[in-house]
């Protein structure tokens, strides 16, 4: 798709010399939930959400004592944010918006385990997402409300980025497979 016609890039969220994570938008399409990249994984580094017109950031989700939040990604209904957060590990996440408990979707053997890019099914009930684990990518599916993940793929490839199709039958990533990083699509059970 080309650029809006005199369109310019604005920019909408700075943390000064820190470097912001990807942006994921939320809904409605008012607001931006971003993370940062981080030095340590012990740094205390919370979600923060700013207007998509600019203004202050905000904290969404406050950090814990000794952990990285990362990676948020907005639930279909604007209710909760799937997101990684390093307790030992980088698991994933589900934390309601109305201040409740968090749930703790998947348990991470051990710091050689990292787990990135959370993406929603279109009817909020799962999560897809790339987890690395003895140096190799593969992709994850659980139920957003806990559960064992499924294997989505075990392949001596890397495979990443997980994106849903519109009615929640298949799943497309990137993969290097052929020797090439290529977008392939898989079929998933619905539900």
């Amino acid at each position: 798709a080309d650029a809006a016609p005199g369109a310019t890039a604005q920019r909408v969220a700075s943390l000064g010399a820190r470097h912001v994570g990807r942006g994921a938008w939320s809904p409605d399409g008012q607001e931006l939930a971003f993370g940062e990249t981080f030095v340590a994984v012990t740094e205390r580094i919370p979600i923060r959400v700013v207007s998509v017109d600019g203004g202050e950031t905000r904290i969404l989700i406050e950090a814990e004592a000794e952990g990285a939040n990362l990676d948020p990604e907005w639930s279909p209904d604007g209710s909760r944010i799937a997101m990684f957060s390093f307790r030992k590990s980088f698991d994933l996440y589900t934390v309601p918006l109305d201040g409740g408990s968090w749930t703790r979707l998947t348990t991470s053997p051990s710091y050689d385990t990292s787990n990135h890019e959370p993406a929603w099914s279109p009817d909020g009930t799962r999560i897809a997402y790339a987890t690395v684990r003895n140096g190799r990518r593969d992709l994850r599916l659980v139920s957003a409300t806990g559960g064992t993940p499924v294997v989505l793929t075990d392949d001596a490839a890397e495979d990443w980025t997980p994106t849903w199709s519109p009615d929640g039958t298949a799943i497309a990533f990137s993969t290097d497979r052929s020797g090439n990083f290529e977008i392939w699509v898989m079929p998933v059970e619905p539900r």
